[in-house]
């Protein structure tokens, strides 16, 4: 099985992540270190003058800052992509892999009532997992796989 999910699907059902603004300031920061040094660098090498370094620096965050917004945006509006593999079911989301094992499948179903469709795991542990199907996934494969790889029934 292999599948992304459908835009608006994967964009509106995750709102507005709890993690945003450390992600945005974590990518700030790294950005601005990264620009930052390669600023001191041309100070050193005589590229710039060190009189124009704080003026230079201040432009850097600000393009530091428009550029981790701009990531995050790309890393949020894009969807998840689902595959299985020999260990379980790979949920990618931009630069974030999720690894459910088989093993850990309680149990599944696949639900074709809200379109294009749901795919509802359950873990051992608790947890669920929604994961919508694009509406070019074959529902019977799917289940077919699940019941083979975890012994669960749909």
């Amino acid at each position: 099985m292999k599948w992304r999910e459908p835009w608006r699907q994967s964009v509106t059902r995750q709102g507005v992540p709890p993690n945003a603004w450390r992600r945005t300031l974590r990518g700030f920061l790294t950005w601005y270190g990264i620009l930052a040094v390669l600023m001191i660098i041309y100070a050193l090498v005589g590229r710039i003058s060190f009189q124009d370094l704080p003026g230079r620096l201040l432009e850097t965050s600000a393009f530091a800052a428009a550029l981790s917004i701009v990531l995050y945006l790309v890393w949020y509006l894009s969807p998840r992509k689902i595959d299985s593999g020999p260990r379980g079911i790979v949920v990618t989301k931009s630069d974030e892999i999720l690894l459910i094992p088989w093993q850990a499948i309680a149990s599944f179903r696949v639900s074709r009532a809200i379109l294009p469709g749901v795919l509802s795991l359950r873990l051992h542990s608790g947890e669920e997992h929604t994961l919508a199907l694009a509406s070019s996934v074959r529902a019977d494969e799917i289940t077919r796989e699940l019941a083979e790889m975890t012994g669960a029934q749909a």
